[in-house]
Order: C-alpha cells, then sequence, then structure tokens
C-alpha cells in the first residue's frame, strides 16, 4: 500500500468519524418526531448495526499505481472536511452563545460545500478504483 492510498484511508475514515455524529442528531431528531421516546433506542441500534457493516467490510486491494486523478479525489475529499470543521465550529459557537446567535441558514453553505467536495471526491476515487481492477481482469 502507497502513501497516496494511506491518505485516502485517512481521509475517509476523517469523513466518516466527523459525520456520524450529524446522521445521529438528524436521524434521532427524525425518529423522535414520529415515534418517540422508543425512536430513539431504535436509532442507536440501527447505528449499532451500521458500524458493525462498516467495520466488516472487507478491506479493498492495494492498487499497483496511483495516479493523478486518484490524488486528486483525495484533495477534494480534504478540502470537504474544511466544510465539516466549519460546521462543528459554528454548531460549538451557537451552544456556547446561546440558540438566537446563530440562524440555521448558516449551515446551509457548509451542508452544499460538504456535498459538493465529498461527492465529487469519493466518485473520482471510486471510479479510479474500477479502473484499476478493470486493468487487472483484462490483463
Amino acid at each position: 500500500m502507497n502513501s497516496g492510498e494511506r491518505t485516502y484511508i485517512v481521509a475517509k475514515w476523517i469523513a466518516i468519524i466527523g459525520l456520524t455524529p450529524l446522521l445521529f442528531l438528524f436521524s434521532t431528531t427524525l425518529v423522535g418526531m414520529f415515534i418517540g421516546e422508543i425512536g430513539y433506542i431504535l436509532v442507536v441500534l440501527l447505528f449499532l448495526i451500521l458500524g458493525y457493516f462498516l467495520f466488516q467490510h472487507k478491506k479493498s486491494k492495494p492498487m499497483e499505481q496511483v495516479n493523478d486523478t486518484f490524488m486528486f479525489g483525495v484533495f477534494l475529499i480534504f478540502i470537504g472536511h474544511i466544510g465539516l470543521g466549519a460546521f462543528y465550529t459554528l454548531m460549538i459557537y451557537a451552544k456556547v452563545h446561546g440558540g438566537g446567535s446563530v440562524s440555521g441558514f448558516f449551515f446551509i453553505p457548509m451542508i452544499f460545500w460538504m456535498m459538493l467536495f465529498y461527492a465529487t471526491g469519493f466518485s473520482m476515487v471510486k471510479k479510479q478504483k474500477l479502473v484499476e481492477e478493470l486493468r487487472k481482469k483484462k490483463y
């Protein structure tokens, strides 16, 4: 495994660990609106199952060569982490200074930032991995 793939693995785990609390808060709020307090237990169980499958997922085989498109995709993922950091910074600021200090509309640009760069970066990396697998099968 070369340094480009190690960098990608680190970037992927930062995204997973960083987005998990946001997904958990969103899911518990949404399920809690409809089901009530039992919904929180359901969401916790679903997240435990998701974590189990995430860690049991087979490790990808190392690529023979990491090209510039792969590294550019990893770079875009790291740019997406800037939006994630800004999102949590704004959440902490709102918690410290009270609920009325920050409008929810301030979160929208950061969400679009993360969606744009994460989706683009992960799709580029996945595409390069598929191309590499096809190249191995062909030869």
